[in-house]
């Protein structure tokens, strides 16, 4: 096992800069949301999931399906586009409309639409697995960890700050936090 303090360092930064799509999704939930606590942690621990298992089946994939894989990365890029900019649709319709009275219909943030976004969140963390896919298997594993921890903490972060702020600004939040997922969408199609 070939871990040292570089390569955590590196898991780290990985983590961190994968969490950020996490974070903006967790921030706009939370705005919208008047849900349990229990709810953002399974949210949370969801999140965590597919972003440690998206770049153990990168590393998975380089060792198997190099070739192959190019397609593969297309069609979730392509998937994860889709979902960021129709996510990012409504929320700018839902905070353009003026809806206010988010208590009477609070967003239904059930698991499918908690599987989409944990989803759209974590294709880009399938290419950490190429960037660890010269390491060994532990090792992979050890730094999706920490990618899924950096994660989960980011998350219910997000949670929390769009609960607490985001109240006050709800469809301003909204609005924002649609054309920032558009944006993310959209920009992804030119990267």
């Amino acid at each position: 096992m070939e871990l040292d303090w570089a390569g955590l360092v590196s898991a780290v930064m990985f983590g961190v800069g994968l969490a950020v799509d996490a974070f903006l999704i967790a921030l706009s939930n939370g705005i919208n949301s008047h849900s349990k606590n229990s709810k953002a942690v399974f949210a949370a621990v969801v999140f965590a999931v597919f972003q440690f298992a998206a770049p153990m089946i990168g590393h998975l994939l380089v060792h198997t399906l190099v070739t192959e894989f190019t397609v593969l990365e297309k069609i979730l890029s392509g998937i994860a586009i889709v979902i960021l900019c129709g996510l990012g649709l409504k929320m700018i319709t839902d905070g353009m409309r003026g809806d206010n009275d988010r208590s009477a219909k609070p967003m239904a943030a059930g698991i499918a639409l908690i599987l989409a976004q944990a989803a759209a969140a974590s294709v880009d963390a399938l290419s950490i697995g190429f960037a660890i896919a010269d390491r060994e298997f532990i090792t992979a594993v050890i730094y999706s960890a920490i990618i899924a921890a950096v994660t989960l903490v980011a998350y219910i972060c997000g949670i929390y700050i769009g609960k607490r702020f985001g109240l006050k600004l709800t469809d301003v939040a909204l609005t924002a936090g649609g054309l920032i997922l558009y944006i993310m969408g959209a920009a992804s199609v030119f990267m």
